[in-house]
């Protein structure tokens, strides 16, 4: 979500709607998915007084010996949230499958080891950004919040300051996923 006039936007928001609390336990006992990463995406949020809220990376792989027919309801992959009074606009969404972006309007058939990673968008930041109280700065370059470049994917490569899920990845053995099954190969 974007920024409002007295407070950073809320992270990992889609209009009403939040993704951030929908586990991953779920969608792995329910179906042949594999989640690798869920996370905060640093940078996403617009600079701004009040930075705009983060968006996510969930990165999963296919694990069905099946295809199966998978439809993507991604926002805001060709136009950023806009920032409001001086503030900067927040990061594009994106989806993509073994490191290519796909049209997200289509639907398309994932095979087995296929791995997609949804990038959901940031929110627009408040105010322009040097008028950021110094303390909130300095609170956003120890939470990562303002690198472009993340981190690059591994399991258990989670930026524990950003993360805040209790299933978080890194506390989980190798080749376990987080419904506690093996890893099916």
């Amino acid at each position: 979500m974007g920024a409002t006039p007295t407070k950073d936007g809320e992270s990992v928001l889609s209009g009403r709607a939040t993704s951030r609390r929908l586990r991953s336990r779920w969608p792995e006992r329910n179906s042949p998915l594999f989640f690798h990463e869920k996370r905060l995406r640093p940078g996403s949020g617009g600079a701004g007084r009040f930075r705009g809220g983060l968006g996510q990376d969930i990165r999963f792989e296919c694990e069905s010996d099946a295809p199966i027919l998978a439809s993507f309801m991604a926002e805001r992959t060709k136009l950023e949230a806009p920032g409001f009074a001086g503030g900067g606009d927040g990061g594009l969404g994106d989806v993509q499958i073994n490191g290519v972006s796909i049209d997200n309007r289509r639907q398309h058939v994932l095979k087995r080891g296929d791995v997609v990673l949804v990038r959901t968008p940031g929110g627009g930041g408040y105010g322009p950004a040097a008028q950021r109280d110094p303390a909130m700065t300095e609170r956003d370059r120890a939470l990562s919040a303002t690198s472009r470049h993340p981190e690059t994917f591994t399991r258990g490569g989670v930026h524990e300051a950003l993360y805040s899920w209790q299933d978080s990845p890194d506390r989980l053995p190798g080749g376990v996923g987080r419904a506690g099954r093996r890893r099916r190969r």
